[in-house]
C-alpha cells in the first residue's frame, strides 16, 4: 500500500457517501490517514471471518461482496463501484468480515484503519452520521435483495437491475430509451441476480425478442423503459 495525500486522494474521497457534507479542508486531514492499494481482477480483498483492522472504498474498478453456503454456492449480496465503502460493516461485528470481497474489474482501493477513523468520528459529528446513513443504506439494499430473491422471478430481477441502470450515472436517457455500459461480466451480473448464466442470457433474449431491449457486447439499449416498469411492478 502506498500513502496518498492532497488532491488526489481528496478527489477519491468525495466520490463516497461517507463524506458527503465534510469540507475539503477536512478531507485533506483525513487523507493523511488514507492508503491506496492497486488490484487485480480475481483478487481476494477479505474473506468471511477474517479480523477486520480496516475497511475499504473504491477509488476504481469494481468489487463485489458475496457469500458461500456450505456446500460452496455463492451468493451475490453487493456490487460497489467507485465512491462505495466496504467492509465497514465489521467495525460494529467483533472486528470480523461477515462476507467475502473479490475485485470483478481491476482499479484500486483506499483502505482506512478502525481505530484511526474512530477517532475521526469522535472529532467531527458530520462523520459519525454519515457512516450512519451508508450502514442504513446498506441493510436497506440488502433487505431488498432479500426480498427480490425471495419472492421474484428472473425477467422480473433483470428488468429491475436495468432500470436502475439506466436511471444512473453514465445512462443516455432520452424519452422512453436509454443506453448504456454493462460494467459488469454477465456471469457476476447473473449471481447477483440469484440465477446462472444460461438463464440470464435465457431472459435477455426473451426481452430482445420482445422489443424491449438491443445489445452490442457490453452496450445496451432500452427500447421502452416504460415496459420494463411494467415487468418491474
Amino acid at each position: 500500500m502506498n500513502d496518498i495525500s492532497g488532491g488526489g486522494m481528496v478527489k477519491f474521497l468525495m466520490q463516497s457517501q461517507l463524506f458527503s457534507g465534510v469540507g475539503e479542508a477536512g478531507l485533506v486531514n483525513f487523507s493523511k490517514i488514507a492508503k491506496f492499494r492497486e488490484v487485480k481482477t480475481g483478487e481476494i480483498v477479505f474473506s468471511e471471518g477474517e479480523k477486520a483492522e480496516g475497511f475499504y472504498i473504491v477509488a476504481e474498478g469494481v468489487v463485489k461482496i458475496y457469500k458461500l453456503s456450505a456446500a460452496g454456492k455463492s451468493q451475490i449480496i453487493h456490487i460497489f463501484g467507485p465512491g462505495n465503502p466496504f467492509g465497514e460493516a465489521a467495525i460494529f461485528m467483533e472486528n470480523r468480515f461477515p462476507a467475502y470481497a473479490e475485485v470483478v474489474s481491476p482499479g484500486m482501493i483506499i483502505y482506512i484503519k478502525f481505530d484511526e477513523f474512530l477517532r475521526y468520528l469522535k472529532k467531527d459529528p458530520q462523520f459519525a452520521l454519515n457512516t450512519i446513513a451508508a450502514l442504513c443504506m446498506r441493510l436497506k439494499s440488502f433487505l431488498k435483495t432479500i426480498e427480490e430473491l425471495s419472492l421474484d422471478e428472473v425477467s422480473t430481477r433483470l428488468a429491475k437491475y436495468l432500470l436502475e441502470t439506466a436511471q444512473g450515472a453514465g445512462s443516455a436517457v432520452s424519452g422512453d430509451r436509454a443506453v448504456f455500459t454493462l460494467d459488469i461480466k454477465k456471469n457476476i451480473l447473473a449471481g447477483k441476480l440469484g440465477t446462472i448464466p444460461e438463464t440470464l442470457s435465457r431472459t435477455f433474449a426473451k426481452m430482445k425478442k420482445q422489443g424491449l431491449v438491443k445489445m452490442d457486447k457490453k452496450n445496451i439499449t432500452v427500447l421502452s423503459l416504460e415496459k420494463l416498469r411494467e415487468i418491474s411492478a
